[in-house]
């Protein structure tokens, strides 16, 4: 703004004239005394006052001070609490699961003939244990094509059925079709693009579908018994893209090969990193295991062989590349088949590091059913039985071998021998992830039980010092159709989601008479802290 600066001024006269000007009356005086003491002789001085203007200028007021940073937005608030598990509700407060090795006479149960509603509905409580069983799959959640199915189930009990994040999980359906549903409301989904409820694009029991570990919307799979491509399915689209692919880049010795899988057992990393493969021609031959990096999209190792294994894999850690050979070779010690080169190979081997053609530990002489588990000190291990007289462990163990030494462990104690009472089969998983330190073993009991285990889904703590064992139900099946149960799909296949909260198995109610749908152990938390 404009501003204007008014000031007095005192002007010396010398004799009228004028001499100087001073803006104070003082210097004026000062002035006149010094000029008459220069000049001498005698002069009139005066001091003239006057006032004028000396300066009209615009003076730009000084920027004002930057304002004050804003104070930092406040923390978003916490995240909320999950809703509460319904299960909790079913089940008294402070409820255990039995720890005993009492002999219970398995309870006689009726088949439930309709599916569970949600988790409120379970279908009935294991009248021994306690547990809340529910049936989540029916064949009749859809109508097929093909006629009327015969199971909707778990393929296989290494297979992880549940989602990351636990929302939805997958069956089996008897025609090889896979079907999406819905882990709370057990409510069968329409993938968009599906095919009488379909999921578009994956089919085969042997096409290795593997769930994205972080993704819940992703799922991985490949074509039946493999390819040379794997795909990732987007649920909510209905869209496959390819994940990776081995075209145009096949190692050395593999030109024949045109299938990549993990022989319909194996499984990637925990991590999804990880991959172990087996190679073949489009007419099932052998051509050669290969290991993958998915992250750096790198072979990282490869061996040419023509024997065939039954099924490869990744450990969880990704620290092991597995490959189990069933050549059934007799009389075959440990450090024998340790011995034999790749072509000749037999029994399960973990090779270190992940490189095919390696050091590896030898786990067993002709591989038997079990499963990659960590052991309550963070150990990679396999968990296992055998029927062999010639292994370093007992004929009828059950047990768990560190991949990194061999070194086994038997569980005696509790005694979980596979011969003893009417077991005729077991089956190991370890898809509980984010609960490791367990394994769940079921014991195919046949139509009688005679021992504690018999006809039970257990929960073994894999330690070698006092291991708990946890028995979460009856699983009510006979299986074996020579002794009146419903054949392989009527078998349990115990396999639990990544908490071990849930465990999906089959049943066939101790009659041949299906259709075999999905069964389900919903436990309260805390059973198993992480």
């Amino acid at each position: 703004m404009p501003t204007t600066t008014i000031t007095k001024f005192y002007t010396l006269l010398r004799n009228g004239e004028f001499v100087k000007e001073y803006t104070t009356l003082l210097f004026a005086e000062a002035g006149a005394k010094a000029d008459a003491e220069a000049r001498g002789g005698t002069h009139q001085y005066t001091v003239h006052t006057s006032y004028r203007v000396v300066a009209d200028e615009i003076v730009v007021p000084p920027p004002p001070p930057p304002p004050a940073p804003p104070p930092p937005p406040p923390a978003p608030p916490p995240p909320p609490p999950p809703p509460p598990d319904p299960v909790e509700g079913l089940y008294a407060p402070g409820f255990a699961l039995d720890s005993s090795t009492t002999f219970y006479q398995r309870p006689t149960q009726v088949k439930p003939l309709t599916k569970s509603t949600g988790l409120t509905d379970p279908k009935y409580t294991d009248q021994v244990f306690g547990t809340k069983v529910f049936m989540v799959t029916s064949t009749n959640d859809v109508t097929d094509p093909d006629g009327a199915l015969g199971h909707m189930r778990n393929d296989y009990s290494k297979r992880q059925m549940w989602n990351a994040n636990e929302t939805r999980f997958i069956a089996l359906a008897s025609n090889s079709y896979w079907h999406l549903y819905d882990a709370v409301t057990f409510a069968h989904i329409n993938v968009p693009g599906h095919v009488a409820g379909r999921m578009p694009g994956i089919v085969g029991s042997d096409c290795d579908p593997t769930w994205h570990p972080t993704d819940p919307n992703k799922l991985w799979y490949t074509a039946d018994f493999g390819g040379l491509t794997y795909y990732e399915l987007d649920i909510t689209t209905g869209q496959s893209s390819p994940l990776f692919t081995f075209a145009g880049r096949l190692p050395a010795g593999f030109s024949s090969a045109t299938k990549f899988s993990m022989g319909g057992e194996g499984r990637p990393s925990n991590d999804g990193r990880y991959w172990c493969f087996m190679a073949t021609t489009s007419a099932g031959a052998m051509v050669g295991l290969m290991t993958y990096d998915r992250v750096a999209d790198t072979i990282t190792s490869s061996l040419v062989t023509t024997n065939k294994p039954n099924w490869v894999g990744m450990s969880q850690l990704g620290q092991y590349a597995v490959v189990a050979w069933n050549n059934y070779s007799s009389g075959l010690t440990l450090s024998a088949a340790a011995a034999r080169s790749i072509g000749t190979a037999d029994g399960t081997r973990a090779y270190h590091g992940g490189t095919l053609g390696g050091p590896f530990t030898q786990l067993d002489t002709t591989n038997q059913h079990g499963d990659l588990g960590i052991d309550k000190a963070g150990n990679e291990v396999w968990v296992s039985s055998t029927y062999s007289p010639y292994m370093d462990v007992p004929e009828g163990s059950t047990y768990m071998r560190r991949l990194s030494n061999g070194v086994a462990h038997v569980f005696t104690s509790p005694n979980l021998n596979a011969y003893a009472g009417s077991t005729n089969a077991m089956h190991f998983s370890c898809t509980n992830y984010a609960r490791p330190g367990w394994a769940v073993v079921t014991f195919e009991s046949g139509p009688g039980t005679t021992v504690w285990r018999d006809g039970a889904i257990l929960a073994v703590e894999l330690t070698s010092t006092s291991p708990v064992v946890k028995r979460l139900a009856h699983h009510q099946s006979i299986a074996d159709a020579g002794s009146g149960g419903g054949g392989y799909f009527s078998s349990p296949l115990a396999s639990p989601n990544r908490t071990l909260s849930r465990i999906m198995f089959g049943s066939d109610f101790r009659s041949a008479n299906g259709p075999f749908n999905q069964f389900m152990i919903a436990l309260p938390a805390g059973l198993f802290p992480a």
